[in-house]
């Protein structure tokens, strides 16, 4: 039984702050709940390619904040990471993909 459920389809952000988290039946589903939820998404290259249980997916902001999209005026850089080195924050997905996941320079698909 314990089994079946980690390999479940659960909140990655649920699963963190409650003893018993919603399952899901399809992966649109949990998509939705953690949009709805959270306000936050799932990395597609990390959910087909990525070996970990739903579970321990990483979450990321579907925008960045308007603190990373400023301009050199404020000091922010659209390219550059946030400043804090802790996970507590994610990251946004894009910088997340372009960071993680390169891509060809001719073909512009992911390796």
């Amino acid at each position: 039984a314990r089994f079946k459920r980690i390999r479940g389809l659960e909140c990655p952000q649920c699963v963190k702050t409650e003893d018993t988290p919603p399952s899901f039946t399809s992966l649109s589903k949990l998509r939705t709940h953690v949009r709805d939820a959270h306000g936050l998404t799932l990395c597609d290259v990390c959910v087909k390619s990525r070996k970990a249980y739903f579970r321990e997916q990483e979450l990321f902001l579907p925008h960045a904040p308007p603190s990373q999209t400023g301009s050199a005026k404020n000091g922010a850089s659209k390219n550059k990471r946030p400043a804090t080195k802790s996970r507590a924050e994610p990251m946004p997905v894009k910088l997340h993909i372009r960071e993680a996941h390169p891509q060809c320079r001719f073909c512009k698909v992911n390796f």
